[in-house]
């Protein structure tokens, strides 16, 4: 479940002009590629850019210079200067450890800038409170000599 590409592709051109690289990272290959497609077009269709939308991929390394969509996995030790998160519902990530680490890759991968979109109800992961029981104990000030 993709956001419409036309709310993202408002971002990427207000950035255009700001930032060197710009990456919009996908829950998955599949997402990314979907995504790709349909950025392309409306970049075209609608403000003229051909080829300015770059589908990250094993085949495929080139991050400056355009806009850089990819999936989680491949984005593990890459930075870029700002970041969309193209879908972060509690569909994509539910309030699972898991899901959690994988966002946790995502979200720092931006170094200025990030913007988390979401279709339907935003994750509990970043929306939700931390429950009691998981939250850091306080430490009682110790008098180390």
């Amino acid at each position: 479940m993709l956001l419409s590409a036309e709310k993202i592709t408002s971002n990427l051109l207000d950035w255009k002009n700001e930032y060197e690289t710009i990456a919009v990272i996908c829950k998955d290959i599949q997402e990314s590629k979907e995504l790709v497609k349909n950025l392309e077009n409306v970049l075209e269709k609608q403000h003229g850019l051909k080829d300015y939308v770059n589908l990250f991929s094993e085949d495929n390394v080139e991050i400056s210079g355009k806009v850089t969509v990819l999936p989680i996995e491949y984005a593990k030790g890459l930075e870029f200067d700002a970041v969309i998160i193209a879908d972060a519902s509690r569909e994509c990530y539910p309030s699972e450890d898991g899901y959690a680490k994988l966002l946790y890759v995502a979200v720092t991968r931006a170094l200025h800038e990030l913007k988390v979109y979401h279709k339907g109800l935003l994750t509990g992961l970043i929306a939700d409170s931390i429950p009691e029981d998981r939250k850091n104990a306080e430490f009682e000030e110790d008098n180390f000599h």
